[in-house]
């Protein structure tokens, strides 16, 4: 069953120098207790699709979606005021930079006891105690002090397990996790991903994680969503995503991406740079860096589906599969 599901998202942003279209037709989709990846290079509009749904675009923003839907509301005709309950125990965001999100001259524990109590309610020391109690669970050692430490006392990975703490404590349906891994170092990395999973796993949580290491999807992902220019051009489980890698931009996110177990092999980049974000795309945004374009990618392509649970917006993929219909007299 669907926690979560998102059908041609698109988010328009004005500003001085006119409107920018940086989510163009996201499709994202995650069961209850399966954990999603969303991955793309930066600006592909994996953050500004999450934060559209979590209501937390800035003003002057506007949505359109064929579907938002979290567990059976539709996202599109909620109230602000509706937005912030459903914030917290409905679902929650793992912010990038820890550091960042911290108040620096308030203690951690009061941090985390204040997101508690304004979304569960509840007394001054039942909150104090349930923050003692997630960051316990989060690993942070001598909880009870670390409670009343200040965010500068925290190291990195320190703060990224309380900012984990400060999201569960809501006890969220919906995880979105953009990039927590990204400022740490390998071990921490590791256990920040243990982490995750653990706990993902004993609240039965959807996750959706946002990260740019492919290493991180095939240790994490049950699904992958691949998103380029604001749109989601690949999405499979995730064995049949590395198993088949269909799009060429998808190919090339893998051929580009260090893997010792591969050998010894050089690190191909893919050429170009992504189309700027103030144009609508009239056909595959990826045709000018993609050396197997075709003219038919002047047109956009629709995501179609080429197995199960495996669906590519790419005219290549379809020409290719229309060739193996007619060899093998299926219907397309």
């Amino acid at each position: 069953m669907s926690l979560l599901s998102i059908r041609n998202l698109k988010v328009t942003l004005r500003t001085p120098q006119g409107p920018v279209y940086p989510v163009q037709g996201a499709d994202i989709e995650v069961a209850e207790g399966k954990t999603r990846c969303l991955v793309g290079e930066s600006g592909c509009g994996k953050s500004l699709s999450m934060l559209a749904v979590m209501g937390l675009l800035p003003a002057g923003a506007s949505i359109e979606a064929e579907q938002m839907h979290f567990a059976g509301q539709d996202l599109r005709t909620l109230t602000a005021k509706t937005y912030r309950r459903l914030r917290g125990p409905g679902m929650g965001l793992i912010f990038q930079d820890a550091m960042a999100a911290f108040n620096p001259v308030l203690r951690i524990g009061d941090q985390l006891a204040e997101a508690y109590r304004t979304h569960r309610g509840g007394s001054r020391r039942v909150a104090w105690q349930k923050a003692v109690h997630w960051l316990d669970r989060v690993g942070i050692l001598q909880p009870e002090d670390k409670a009343r430490y200040f965010p500068h006392e925290f190291s990195g990975g320190m703060l990224q397990r309380a900012m984990i703490a400060m999201t569960l404590i809501t006890q969220p349906r919906l995880v979105i996790a953009d990039e927590p891994t990204t400022a740490l170092d390998v071990s921490v990395q590791a256990q920040i991903l243990a982490l995750l999973r653990d706990l993902q796993r004993s609240e039965g949580v959807g996750l959706i994680l946002i990260t740019h290491d492919l290493g991180v999807v095939a240790e994490m992902a049950d699904d992958v969503s691949v998103l380029y220019a604001g749109k989601t051009i690949e999405e499979a489980p995730a064995k049949v995503f590395f198993d088949r890698l269909s799009h060429p931009y998808s190919q090339g996110l893998k051929a580009c991406t260090p893997n010792w177990r591969a050998g010894p092999r050089p690190v191909e980049p893919i050429p170009g740079l992504p189309p700027p974000l103030n144009q609508r795309h009239q056909g595959c945004a990826f045709r000018y860096r993609c050396a197997k374009a075709m003219q038919i990618c002047d047109q956009l392509p629709q995501m179609q589906p080429v197995g199960e649970r495996h669906r590519v917006a790419c005219w290549l993929t379809q020409r290719d599969q229309e060739i193996t219909n007619a060899q093998t007299g299926e219907q397309p």
